[in-house]
């Protein structure tokens, strides 16, 4: 749809509106009238007024009241205004204008060449100064994503669909360890060890709107970065296709994030838990032991409790701690009896200093 820029007409006769709409008429402008000064604030509300002409002699509120009032409101205070004025057309009436905000001043009746002629070069001027705005804020928009780009952590290229840099931030000239002009306008080939992009930014060149076949992006992807000295470092890479403001695909952006330490992590604690499962299956392996070894023993007290032999044993002092059922019948004291003796007690006297002196 064609932009149209508009122009603020004010007189409170309506034969001059309609003279001064069928002059402008040639210049391919939208037109709103008012017939007083409330009705020509009121416009300005609802309207982007590139231009607005006005009468000076109307009613309760003249055309320097109204160019007064247009002045101190921030959405008008730099509109134009062309002063249109059959009466005062002396030089104090013009300077008047001039100070109320008045671009310039014209004096009826008017040449409509000459009129228009003005009107043009305002409306130019306008257009350039809209041009010059729009510039200026996508300018500071850029500065301003450019600024967030470069300070984040992760790295970030955008290139073209053809595989060529065009924008690094500081964290993919840190991880590769190439200098910024070594990156842009090169080829993205050199930065990993195996193609993971050409096959999708082909997908995302051939786009076909009607099909809608193209997969915009993809995530988290472990390859192999390739630094400038020729080390390789785990990462993850995410890619998005790039839009303009009307949808159609620019190019592409590539996330990068170093998983190398990570990887470290991951690798220890593999380690880690080998060396455990080797611990534990050492562990496993002693406990069978001395599962083995207690059983065996349990069988062996058995064997000497259902003994028809005399079997005792006793600690280092000499102290019985052990005593079975052929002992009871061999010396005649009951187990219990037995724990609070010592063996010496069980030697005839003439053998007893023989007994203490082996026990010792």
């Amino acid at each position: 749809m064609e932009h149209k820029q508009k122009i603020l007409i004010v007189d409170d006769k309506v034969e001059n509106l309609i003279t001064l709409e069928k002059v402008l008429q040639e210049i391919k402008v939208e037109i709103i009238r008012a017939e007083n000064g409330n009705e020509a604030l009121k416009a300005t509300l609802n309207h982007d007024f590139a231009l607005a002409i006005l009468d000076v002699q109307m009613p309760e509120m003249d055309g320097y009241e109204l160019a007064e009032y247009l002045r101190n409101e921030e959405k008008t205070k730099h509109l134009p205004m062309i002063f249109l004025s059959a009466v005062f057309s002396d030089e104090y009436h013009v300077f008047k204008g001039y100070e109320a905000g008045a671009v310039d001043f014209v004096t009826k009746p008017y040449n409509p060449y000459y009129l228009i002629s003005k009107v043009k070069i305002f409306l130019q001027l306008e257009e350039q100064k809209k041009e010059l705005q729009e510039k200026l804020e996508l300018e500071i928009s850029k500065n301003y994503l450019e600024s967030i780009l470069m300070s984040v952590n992760d790295s970030i290229i955008v290139l073209s669909l053809d595989g060529i840099m065009k924008t690094v931030n500081k964290a993919t000239l840190s991880l590769w360890e190439y200098k910024h002009k070594e990156m842009i306008d090169s080829n993205i080939g050199k930065l990993f060890e195996n193609d993971i992009y050409s096959n999708w930014l082909n997908s995302l060149k051939n786009y076909d709107v009607s099909q809608n076949k193209a997969n915009f992006s993809f995530k988290k992807i472990e390859v192999n970065l390739v630094t400038k000295n020729k080390l390789k470092i785990p990462a993850l890479i995410s890619g998005s296709a790039l839009l303009d403001r009307e949808g159609s695909i620019q190019g592409a952006v590539l996330v990068a994030v170093d998983i190398s330490g990570r990887k470290q992590k991951e690798e220890e604690l593999k380690a880690s838990n080998q060396q455990l499962t080797a611990s534990e299956q050492q562990l496993k392996a002693s406990n069978q032991q001395l599962l083995d070894q207690t059983q065996e023993l349990s069988r062996m007290v058995t064997v000497v409790k259902d003994s028809n032999d005399a079997v005792l044993i006793h600690d280092l002092e000499g102290n019985i701690t052990a005593w079975n059922a052929g002992a009871t019948k061999t010396y005649g004291y009951s187990e219990r009896e037995a724990f609070k003796m010592n063996v010496s007690d069980l030697v005839p006297e003439e053998y007893k200093a023989e007994a203490l002196n082996f026990i010792a």
